[in-house]
């Protein structure tokens, strides 16, 4: 894909203002409610658990994109086990150790009972990208809801 105009890391004014600090990816893939209870699991995160995670100093930003049945009946290709994943959340670190941070506050809001009751939500991969680390990927990292009401 060609973007139209000059790449902005090479327009000195835009330089100027600033330069971003992102530097890690971490992404988590989920696969929809078997009950049809990803609202609840939406409004938890995104109200909730979501901007609990914009309290860390390294988190710039976050991302959910949630495959609806119309998006999942175009894809190009859906191979097992990612055929499942309809749910993607990406948060942007500005460096690897801040996802140290970010396990610590998981650990912390489970303890307080502070995850997410309305749903059983199953992970099917997550994976940190970092620009001064390998990719690690690992299939078991506990999601913040384990359990049903």
């Amino acid at each position: 894909m060609q973007l139209p105009g000059t790449p902005s890391d090479e327009i000195d004014g835009v330089l100027a203002t600033g330069r971003g600090d992102v530097t890690t990816l971490f992404v988590s893939m989920a696969i929809r409610h078997p009950d049809g209870k990803d609202a609840e699991y939406l409004q938890w995160h995104t109200l909730d658990h979501r901007p609990e995670q914009h309290r860390l100093s390294a988190v710039r930003a976050s991302l959910r994109l949630v495959s609806t049945p119309a998006c999942r009946a175009a894809r190009a290709a859906s191979p097992d086990p990612h055929d499942g994943i309809d749910h993607v959340m990406t948060y942007f670190f500005t460096d690897p150790d801040g996802m140290e941070g970010f396990l610590a506050l998981a650990k912390a809001l489970i303890g307080a009972k502070r995850n997410c009751l309305c749903c059983h939500r199953s992970n099917v991969a997550s994976m940190t990208c970092s620009a001064s680390r390998p990719r690690r990927v690992s299939r078991s990292v506990p999601t913040c809801c384990r359990g049903g009401r």
